[in-house]
């Protein structure tokens, strides 16, 4: 069977996306700000600084130093949240500061 253009476009695009480290870190990036923004409640929403993914490591910058130490404390579980919404296992580590 003969693939079809779609299928074409959307290998050529995979192909594209798994070569191009710093374009697949920025995508990667979006979607760790977007789990972050689904997941949270709106109460740490507003503490949160910043959500940053880089190379296996997601640095969430904390306004609170009651939650920081909280979430501190759950960064095990925050990786699990963001590796079963992304399902795999691209974040090896959460920092909280």
């Amino acid at each position: 069977m003969k693939p079809s253009k779609d299928e074409k476009i959307t290998t050529a695009l995979q192909g594209y996306f798994s070569s191009n480290k710093k374009l697949k870190n920025g995508l990667i990036n979006e979607e760790i700000s977007r789990i972050w923004e689904d997941k949270m409640p709106a109460s740490v929403k507003e503490y949160t600084k910043s959500v940053i993914y880089s190379y296996g490591k997601v640095y969430l910058k904390i306004e609170s130093a009651a939650l920081k130490h909280e979430l501190h404390s759950g960064r095990d579980k925050l990786r699990k949240i963001f590796n079963d919404a992304l399902e795999s296992d691209l974040v090896q580590e959460v920092y909280v500061s």
